[in-house]
């Protein structure tokens, strides 16, 4: 499916009511925190993590790597009943295009990278 090759953006796929259908890692990875993924509107007004998620349609707000200005592309699919693709994407070389690749880091990252196990004798 193409919106798991978009591996470097955040992706999702939007019904026509906003239900999502579909979204990639790094999409996923943009909404943590939020108690469901069923249906943007939803999210944006309804669950309290959204307080602060989103200031305008360009900035977001992340819990672990700050504020992100990313702006979307929507692809409409004639054919699909009001489908859409959505891509979120920053500036390129902006603080926002590395706290991406920050994200998406901590997405390959194992859980126990980056801590050291010491015996305690």
């Amino acid at each position: 499916m193409l919106i798991g090759q978009l591996g470097a953006l955040p992706a999702y796929v939007l019904g026509r009511t906003q239900d999502v259908l579909a979204v990639n890692a790094l999409g996923a990875a943009l909404w943590q925190g939020f108690a469901r993924h069923d249906n943007l509107l939803r999210m944006l007004f309804l669950d309290p993590e959204a307080d602060g998620f989103h200031r305008d349609p360009e900035r977001a707000r992340h819990r672990s790597i700050g504020r992100l200005e990313l702006r979307h592309q929507v692809f409409r699919d004639r054919a699909s009943a009001g489908q859409q693709l959505v891509v979120r994407h920053p500036e390129p070389g902006s603080a926002s295009a590395d706290a991406l690749v920050l994200l998406s880091a901590m997405l390959t990252r194992p859980p126990d990278q980056g801590r050291q196990r010491r015996s305690h004798s």
